[in-house]
């Protein structure tokens, strides 16, 4: 062999040697920038999931402020929302002809679940349809409450009186 052709051999294995690492160093390079784009594709993905989680919840907000509202209103913010509920009774006693006359009004704690109860108790007196139709109206009051006493004596064949306690649910946010 020729000087010449053993040179352009040497060159052309040079060549080739670095063609070949230059090849696999665009290899690695592609692999490499494709699993990190992988990784952003999947962060991005994630990222969309989370706001459309975000508009979905914000527009079930939204449309569930009526209902959280109503619902709301079922129970007592505070103990100082049992005087508007007392002077409710005692307004839907008076249409009913109703005597009402409330005894006593407390914040009990419930010992089982630790919940706080406003316990309103107070007699009232009219014909007995109008006692037994007037317990009716307590017991379906738009509140989380229970009837906890119950207490009817009849005075007459016609006129009754009776004692009720009741507990109406307050609302503790704070815990």
């Amino acid at each position: 062999m020729s000087k010449k052709s053993v040179r352009n051999l040497v060159i052309a294995i040079i060549l080739i040697i670095s063609s070949a690492v230059g090849f696999i160093f665009m290899i690695t390079r592609v692999i490499a920038q494709g699993a990190e784009l992988n990784e952003q594709l999947t962060s991005l993905a994630e990222e969309r999931a989370q706001e459309v989680n975000y508009l979905h919840l914000q527009r079930l907000a939204e449309e569930s402020a009526g209902d959280r509202t109503q619902l709301q209103s079922y129970f007592f913010d505070k103990d100082d929302d049992s005087i508007t509920l007392l002077n409710n009774i005692e307004a839907l006693a008076e249409q009913s002809d109703i005597t009402l006359e409330t005894k006593d009004l407390k914040s009990v704690t419930d010992p089982v679940d630790k919940s706080v109860w406003a316990e309103m108790t107070f007699s009232y007196a009219g014909k007995k349809d109008q006692v037994r139709d007037f317990l009716r109206v307590l017991e379906t009051l738009p509140y989380v409450l229970r009837i906890t006493q119950v207490e009817m004596t009849a005075l007459s064949s016609v006129d009754w009186t009776t004692d009720v306690t009741l507990r109406v649910l307050v609302l503790n946010y704070d815990e």
